[in-house]
């Protein structure tokens, strides 16, 4: 049995597109699934919880706890954290991506200083709040994010102002020297935050076009390629000008480096942003997200994905 670990408020979610999946593609050779979160584990018995995912109907099922787990969860909680810990260092059992949100400072000084993918990455500077230790020089663009996590909603694009009396304007912020950090100063967000220097970007609606590539590892221990999507608008007009296969291939050779230094990581997603030469740089590393499940696995990347997950859980039993 493969077992799927989601965050508290997704397991009927997953369980309902898991479970279409598997009655569409199933093979005679397929295992079962459980779906279930870390509020249902009992960690001592090594036994859990969960909707048991077959070719009948879905249903609640107590089973002894599955020796391969894909852990598409986000632990916010202490006892949360606590349980998806202990299921790293249990014995006899795999826990693939220990971890969906990462630090991005950590993962950026892999790849600038690794030389294979050191290219696709940017000038970055870290700025601690307890410290104020960094100063954005006034005539240089930057995009600014909290360390920890990738969401896209709290990425400001910073450039020089162009009128020194102009207000600031969230999604496309303009600021005077120093300005920038007065701002972070006040949010209520992380401590630390990266400054990534940038060129001039390719924009959308004011934004840095992003594309989010998400991939997946393959029982071949290489990386597929799954689906690309861009930001803040899917069907912008400007992908026409870009390098997308540059942007893939940036994205399949940085996580390949990633995982050297953090193996468990067998699904994510890389967001990509653009300079108006078309040259994609990395931005972001995240785990598979609620948008994959509710949007993506609806497409038509849902027979990829969950064959991959069937050949790779065969292929980690199997070493």
């Amino acid at each position: 049995m493969i077992g799927i670990l989601s965050s508290n408020d997704m397991e009927e979610e997953y369980a309902k597109i898991l479970h279409s999946l598997f009655r569409k593609y199933k093979s005679s050779f397929d295992e079962d699934m459980i779906v279930f979160t870390t509020s249902n584990i009992n960690l001592q018995k090594r036994l859990v919880s969960g909707t048991l995912i077959s070719q009948g109907k879905l249903r609640n099922v107590q089973v002894p706890l599955p020796n391969i787990i894909f852990n598409f969860s986000l632990q916010r909680e202490g006892a949360g954290i606590k349980v998806r810990k202990a299921l790293e260092e249990m014995e006899g059992l795999k826990l693939i991506n220990f971890i969906n949100k990462f630090d991005q400072w950590m993962i950026m000084e892999i790849i600038s200083s690794n030389d294979k993918v050191a290219n696709y990455a940017l000038p970055y500077f870290i700025y601690d709040k307890s410290k104020r230790n960094y100063r954005p020089e006034y005539d240089k663009k930057y995009l600014i994010m909290p360390s920890r996590g990738s969401s896209l909603g709290r990425l400001i694009y910073a450039e020089p102002d162009p009128d020194p009396d102009s207000d600031i304007v969230r999604g496309s912020q303009y600021f005077k020297k120093g300005h920038i950090c007065d701002y972070i100063d006040a949010s209520l967000c992380q401590r630390r935050w990266l400054f990534i220097e940038v060129p001039d970007l390719v924009l959308s609606n004011n934004h840095p076009l992003i594309c989010r590539i998400y991939m997946q590892k393959n029982s071949d221990n290489k990386w597929d390629l799954l689906k690309n999507v861009f930001y803040p608008d899917s069907n912008v007009k400007e992908v026409e000008y870009l390098n997308l296969k540059y942007a893939e291939k940036a994205a399949k050779e940085s996580i390949q480096e990633i995982n050297n230094y953090l193996p468990s990581i067998g699904h994510c997603f890389i967001d990509i942003i653009f300079s108006q030469e078309g040259k994609g740089y990395f931005l972001h590393l995240g785990g598979l997200d609620r948008y994959f499940f509710k949007e993506l696995l609806k497409g038509d990347i849902g027979k990829k994905f969950y064959k991959n997950m069937v050949s790779l859980s065969r292929y980690y039993r199997a070493t």
